[in-house]
């Protein structure tokens, strides 16, 4: 289940099925964990039968009615590539409007020297991961395999990285 919030991040009091339509103004929240290594980007692919099939994108995912979109992004971390993070490493960046899916992500960004040989890959979720700079997701990006709403959140780390305001 989960919760149904308003364009300015409130819960609307709403629960509903994973799935189900939002109306116009109704939105779904995401979490979205951003792992920084040596400057470089993890980034997955989707398993091919999900929404957005074989696209790349940073790992994350809905947030369960009544769960915190850090708690999720955590999660997310842990199921999908096997990282274990603590919460305190979790750096908030700002909430991503995505309105064509109505969608609301709560991003985030930890900096974590990872090997891609320890990532324990989520088979129904992850195809493949790799370390990409930014330069390389804004060419998966105009060449439509990047999640659009996940290369917003890459865009605004790589900006506030550049001007020296993320750790």
């Amino acid at each position: 289940m989960l919760d149904v919030y308003n364009s300015q991040r409130k819960k609307t009091g709403k629960v509903i099925e994973r799935g189900a339509a939002l109306a116009k103004g109704e939105y779904q929240l995401a979490a979205a964990a951003v792992i920084i290594n040596q400057e470089k980007f993890l980034i997955t692919q989707r398993h091919p039968a999900k929404q957005m099939g074989l696209f790349w994108e940073v790992p994350g995912g809905a947030v369960e009615a009544e769960e915190t979109s850090r708690s999720a992004a955590l999660r997310e971390l842990k199921e999908e590539i096997g990282i274990v993070v603590q919460s305190s490493e979790l750096q908030f960046v700002e909430t991503i409007c995505y309105e064509q899916l109505n969608l609301l992500i709560d991003g985030y960004v930890v900096s974590q020297n990872i090997e891609l040989s320890e990532l324990v890959l989520q088979p129904e979720e992850v195809i493949a991961a790799r370390l990409a700079s930014f330069s390389e997701i804004k060419e998966l990006q105009e060449t439509r395999q990047f999640t659009p709403f996940d290369f917003m959140l890459c865009q605004v780390i790589q900006e506030r990285q550049m001007k020296g305001r993320l750790k």
